[in-house]
């Protein structure tokens, strides 16, 4: 996350209006987030369904499904704001966007697609 902003605390504001002054107050702001993964192999497991056992793992080889390559989740928001202030008038204005892209894998039996 990177933030640039001014703001007047409220004291501030309304003593720099009440002088007469023309007040501006702005931001802006990126958020970018993004998330790796991890595929697991998984199998079938001869043993109690309750088992926390980490290593009983599943191989693709025995189940025949492959996970294919995708792409990593993330997203970007940028946020602009302004606030405008003189005499009785306020202007207070924000802007917003979100970007995203995500892609899971999906099992895919490659093998016997086409059969």
């Amino acid at each position: 996350m990177a933030a640039i902003t001014k703001i007047d605390d409220d004291k501030t504001w309304r003593e720099r209006i009440a002088a007469g002054d023309v007040v501006v107050n702005y931001g802006a702001q990126l958020v970018y987030r993004s998330q790796d993964y991890a595929t697991y192999n998984l199998s079938s497991y001869s043993g109690s369904a309750y088992s926390l056992d980490s290593h009983a793992t599943l191989s693709s080889a025995t189940s025949g499904l492959h996970l294919p390559p995708t792409s990593t989740p993330s997203s970007s928001s940028p946020a602009l704001w302004f606030k405008l202030g003189w005499k009785a008038l306020t202007l207070d204005s924000k802007a917003t966007c979100l970007q995203a892209s995500w892609a899971m894998p999906v099992p895919c039996d490659w093998e016997n697609h086409n059969q």
